[in-house]
């Protein structure tokens, strides 16, 4: 119960990195508006818009994706062309001597 009521209340370690538990109820309405105003711009100057990010990243786009599409966006005919690349780029191994 102890680290429920950390986790909720704050006050333990790294509570500074829980502010997701009080979404959506709480959240800065003004960076949320920021946010909206630069999707208005992008959609308003692009046709399309490329993620590129490293692992995990492509998570939280897909997340977007996911939230803001219906469950049957992939089946609906669009007119832009739709690309998925995933690429893992690495330094070459070093040879053992």
């Amino acid at each position: 119960m102890k680290k429920s009521s950390e986790l909720l209340n704050g006050g333990g370690k790294g509570d500074d990195f829980i502010g997701w538990v009080r979404l959506p109820a709480q959240y800065d309405r003004a960076e949320y508006a920021r946010i909206l105003a630069a999707a208005k711009k992008i959609q308003g100057d692009s046709k399309a818009l490329v993620v590129i990010g490293i692992g995990g990243s492509y998570l939280g786009a897909r997340g977007v994706i996911e939230c803001l599409c219906s469950p049957n966006y992939n089946l609906k005919k669009k007119d832009t062309p739709t690309s998925t690349s995933s690429a893992t780029v690495c330094p070459p191994p070093r040879c053992a001597r």
